[in-house]
């Protein structure tokens, strides 16, 4: 009996495979998926208490396992491999269980008489693993797999394409749509056999070239390194293929998933080592995964231009290292060692940077907006024309590091060490710099007190701003005694209102309709509440006496608004 999970059935019943499949006797049957509980129930009946507990911890402890586990013929194949795995004494990991079930599948339950010999239906579907791996929804139609196996130079040309497509339906980790769209039926076993695919290519020396398929994920960096432990020698030639690849000139997608695996390795080797001799060994994570990670990523090595946005590169190590107009938005570098790293031209907008190390670095022209970095050391750095506007720098390490023309507008520099510091025609406004040390406060650069300079046009604070309904325009009333409105868009300051001394106080939305050509829309208060100007869906603002509220006058804005 061949079942599937609910929903995926292997072939029509009319259809010539289905009448094909029948030829053969087989039964084709539909099943449930299995709970929680029943998994539980089914592991402790074939195992027994004590094994069936333990297979159950695993299956919970494994990425992708427990979902896995519940359609039945893929329990079936766990509970049939893993005792094996434990009784022989293996290192038992989420890969080694994988390839034994997929083995199991090639060797054994596939049809005895098959079209490809297993060699070649292993070549096949790593191949289709990386096609898949770059295409919309992970998905490929059978025509193009048909086209993908005779291009495959081991398979013969002259192989019955319905008899594959059969042979591959009874594949538990395969599943063919109506439309006849194949997939694999669940995505670990698409980051299993891509990671074997690239497995491969290392092992017969191609492997920057497999590296071209996409992006790497976790999941199947997890996958490669667990193929590579238990193969002799083949650390060293991953070690050997990640330094080549990022001491050469930048590859997209290469180069990027090189210096990932060399990130991903490292945490694996730690993760692998027992607590108990950590312990022993007062190995500090951080020092450990930085000895790993200098193994693997050469000084100076190329990634200018990366595109990186929004990776995790917690206590990254690599020295020299070349970001040049890399994209790093949002990118996690916190506790990174990145000692004379270039990063002219990149962005970091909005990284994480707290406790960072870039001393020495070069970030000519770089772009930090809002970036998180407290406790960053930027000693004898060379930030010219860099951005720094909105970044938290708290407690930052700056001596002798050259700020000039750099824009470090609402910035918080608080009890930063900024002795030697260069802030030549650099734009400081709003930043605040309370208990901060080593400024020259005598050679007028900097206020002798922090304060918060506020926008560009009031001349103090701002006590209240709103956009207008249709968000193209910005009011905001300050403590100087205007009210101004601005583009949304560009900044540009449209016309000012004074207040004649009193301070606007309020800035709100109102529904209600009162007079004028339309509803009423925003409102002021003045801070002695004498009067409210008004604003329209006409951009007319009217000038209103709070008391009875006749009208004063009339202001239209330059026709542009």
């Amino acid at each position: 009996m061949q079942a599937v999970q609910g929903g995926d059935k292997l072939f029509e019943a009319d259809s010539a495979l289905g009448k094909a499949a029948r030829a053969f006797d087989a039964t084709l049957d539909t099943l449930p998926v299995f709970t929680k509980e029943q998994i539980a129930e089914y592991l402790q009946k074939r195992l027994g208490i004590v094994e069936g507990d333990q297979a159950r911890r695993f299956i919970e402890e494994r990425y992708g396992l427990q979902d896995i586990a519940s359609t039945p013929q893929l329990l079936d194949i766990i509970v049939a491999t893993l005792p094996d795995l434990i009784k022989q004494g293996e290192k038992v990991t989420t890969g080694s269980l994988y390839l034994t079930y997929t083995t199991r599948w090639l060797n054994t339950v596939r049809l005895t008489q098959g079209e490809v010999n297993v060699d070649h239906m292993r070549d096949l579907l790593e191949r289709m693993a990386c096609e898949l791996w770059i295409r919309p929804r992970n998905q490929i139609p059978y025509t193009d797999l048909a086209a993908l196996l005779h291009h495959e130079g081991r398979l013969a040309r002259s192989l019955d394409s319905e008899r594959v497509d059969l042979e591959l339906r009874t594949a538990t980790f395969l599943v063919r749509s109506a439309d006849g769209y194949y997939r694999f039926s669940h995505r670990s076993f698409l980051e299993f056999f891509f990671s074997r695919a690239l497995f491969r290519a290392l092992q017969e020396g191609h492997f920057a070239k497999a590296l071209t398929f996409g992006r790497i994920n976790p999941e199947a960096t997890t996958f490669l390194l667990n193929l590579t432990e238990s193969a002799k020698e083949s650390f060293d030639k991953l070690v050997g293929a990640i330094r080549t690849i990022l001491a050469n000139p930048y590859t997209e997608v290469t180069s990027e998933n090189a210096l990932l695996i060399a990130y991903r390795t490292a945490q694996y080797r730690f993760q692998a080592i027992p607590q108990e001799q950590r312990s022993r060994r007062r190995l500090l994570a951080p020092e450990q995964l930085r000895l790993v990670q200098k193994q693997m990523i050469p000084p100076k090595a190329h990634l200018k231009g990366a595109q990186l946005s929004g990776e995790n590169l917690t206590l990254l190590c690599a020295d020299e290292i070349d970001f040049s107009n890399a994209d790093l938005c949002g990118t996690t570098l916190s506790n990174a060692v990145l000692e004379k790293a270039s990063f002219d031209g990149a962005r970091l907008d909005d990284a994480m940077l707290d406790n960072a190390c870039i001393a020495e670095a070069s970030l000519v022209g770089t772009s930090l907006l809002r970036i998180k970095g407290q406790h960053l050391d930027l000693n004898h750095a060379k930030c010219i024309n860099a951005c720094f506007d909105g970044a938290d720098l708290r407690y930052l390490q700056a001596s002798n590091t050259d700020f000039s023309g750099a824009r470090i507008r609402l910035t918080r520099l608080a009890e930063a060490q900024l002795a030697k510091a260069n802030f030549a025609s650099a734009d400081l406004t709003g930043t605040t710099w309370p208990r901060s040390h080593g400024f020259a406060s005598s050679s007028g650069l900097l206020p002798v007190k922090p304060r918060i300079a506020g926008l560009i046009g009031h001349s103090g604070l701002i006590l209240a701003c709103a956009f207008s309904p249709d968000g193209k325009r910005i009011v905001t009333a300050g403590d100087d005694s205007t009210a101004r409105l601005w583009d949304a868009d560009s900044g540009v300051e449209f016309f000012v209102r004074s207040a004649a001394g009193s301070s606007w106080l309020s800035w709100s939305l109102n529904e209600n309709r009162w007079d004028g050509e339309g509803e009423l829309t925003e409102w002021f208060r003045y801070e002695d509440d004498s009067d409210l100007p008004t604003g329209e869906p006409n951009w007319v603002t009217r000038h209103w006496l709070a008391a009875d509220l006749p009208e004063l006058r009339d202001l239209t804005p330059l026709s542009q608004i």
